[in-house]
């Protein structure tokens, strides 16, 4: 009997030691930066930075155990004849995660599409992932671009490029 107790100790034991060690393993191989990805947002009405914020605040507490990061920043162009079946694409090529995307309105120019082109910002920051309603923000874009042709009392003209700029978030522990 006192084989068969010290084999149930050492059994134990070693269970216990294997626990301890993957343990530790998992908390300290943990990739610091953790993609972020938020359920509803920008489905039924945009999600701009401060709704984002107090949306993860009242998800994870006033404590929050980490920091969030911008990523990878990415950009896609619409071309100024641009409809929503453009934005589900743009949206499919988004991975499983939180993005802040921001619009601008980029004049063409005769030699094409160049970083020093006049442009006008179409919106705040606001946030996305590949499961933001694309009606919403196509009506979002198409509203907003209206606003600045009004403003500046133009017609809807074709020489335009709406460019978004999309930034994954992260969070770090």
């Amino acid at each position: 009997m006192t084989i068969l107790f010290e084999i149930l100790i050492a059994f134990i034991l070693g269970f216990l030691f294997f626990l301890i060690i993957n343990l530790l393993i998992f908390k300290y191989s943990k990739d610091p930066d953790v993609l972020l990805f938020t359920e509803d947002i920008s489905t039924n009405i945009i999600t701009y930075t401060k709704d984002y914020q107090e949306l993860l605040r009242t998800n994870i507490g006033n404590n929050a155990p980490y920091f969030i990061l911008y990523g990878k920043t990415q950009y896609h162009i619409l071309v100024s004849h641009w409809t929503v079946f453009d934005i589900i694409k743009w949206l499919e090529l988004l991975n499983s995660q939180d993005y802040a995307v921001s619009i601008e309105l980029i004049l063409k120019s005769s030699e094409g599409l160049y970083l020093r082109d006049p442009r006008v910002i179409l919106s705040t920051e606001f946030m996305v992932n590949k499961h933001s309603n694309h009606i919403l923000i196509s009506s979002f874009i198409s509203t907003e671009l209206n606003k600045v042709f009004k403003m500046f009392d133009c017609k809807d003209s074709e020489n335009y490029y709406i460019l978004i700029q999309y930034t994954e978030l992260m969070i770090s522990n």
